[in-house]
């Protein structure tokens, strides 16, 4: 339950985190990593390959087009930042014994072995210096704490537009989960407040702009 709730919210990109996160460290999601500017058409160009499931030549020419000019834009402000993300493990070493410290950190399952690889934007090049993930364990969420640089890094599988060498990396848990929907709730009750609140002082000041003819 808890990989399909992971999977879902971070594929549609609405991924709230929960605001617990150590000192000093900043708490990202997904979108995070991408201009804000330029947000709003990569939820949009997600929503329509989602749905129509590429299946006509346009279509696949308009999404290349538009992964494109997506891929290249990174939030210069995150460069040298303490951060913590998560997402899943996509192992680019493996030792003998099964552990994995050099891998691509993506947004949902699957991304870059069974499906086409998210933008470079939306891809992370991780290192650890302890090789502490079990190859049995790469199908679980996990949180990876580290130092966030901006970097084009070039892989076999995918290319990244970030970098992060990692401080500590833990399981992205059930609690997790539930504090991300509390959050994601929350989020949509205030931008709905704010919506009305914004509508009713509109409908005032033109009552008050007819009340004064």
């Amino acid at each position: 339950m808890l990989t399909k709730r992971l999977k879902h919210l971070a594929f549609s990109l609405l991924l709230i985190l929960p605001l617990t996160a150590m000192a000093d460290v900043k708490t990202l999601d997904w979108m995070d990593l991408i201009p804000e500017e330029l947000r709003k058409a990569y939820i949009e160009q997600q929503d329509v390959a989602t749905i129509d499931k590429l299946t006509s030549t346009l279509l696949e020419k308009e999404q290349k087009q538009t992964e494109v000019k997506l891929s290249a834009p990174v939030v210069m402000d995150l460069n040298q930042k303490d951060v913590r993300i998560p997402g899943y493990i996509v192992p680019l070493d493996m030792s003998k014994e099964g552990t994995v410290k050099e891998f691509l950190l993506v947004p949902f399952l699957g991304a870059c072995i069974h499906v086409p690889p998210p933008p470079p934007n939306q891809i992370i090049h991780v290192t650890s210096e302890k090789a502490v993930i079990q190859a049995d364990a790469l199908y679980e969420p996990y949180w990876i704490t580290g130092k966030l640089t901006i970097a084009q890094v070039s892989t076999d599988i995918a290319e990244a537009s970030y970098a992060l060498k990692a401080s500590q990396i833990t399981l992205y848990t059930e609690e997790d989960a539930e504090q991300a929907a509390a959050a994601e709730k929350a989020e949509e009750a205030n931008t709905s407040a704010k919506s009305e609140s914004t509508k009713d002082k509109s409908t005032e000041g033109k009552n008050g702009q007819e009340k004064s003819k």
